[in-house]
């Protein structure tokens, strides 16, 4: 099952960081079209691979956004593990 972080964390950070910035705005620096943006800032959830690419995308470590970051990827490698890819 895939990890996933809560989207709101994110919606306050885009809030909090960049009140005056338009959607059209904020959807060009994530790389994503204005409809997958507001798509994406109504999703419970998103997954812990896009959070990365998204925060990075802002400029900043997902761990600033997401406090927990680390507890939430820890297991992010088990199949590397299981087939000795990873020591």
């Amino acid at each position: 099952m895939m990890r996933t972080v809560p989207t709101a964390a994110l919606r306050t950070y885009i809030k909090n960081t960049y009140p005056n910035a338009s959607q059209d705005m904020l959807a060009d620096v994530l790389h994503l079209s204005l409809h997958a943006y507001q798509r994406m800032l109504y999703r419970p959830n998103l997954r812990y691979d896009l959070a990365d690419k998204y925060a990075i995308r802002l400029g900043i470590h997902p761990c600033h956004i997401w406090t927990n970051w680390y507890e939430i990827t820890a297991g992010k490698d088990d199949n590397l593990q299981k087939y000795g890819k990873v020591s």
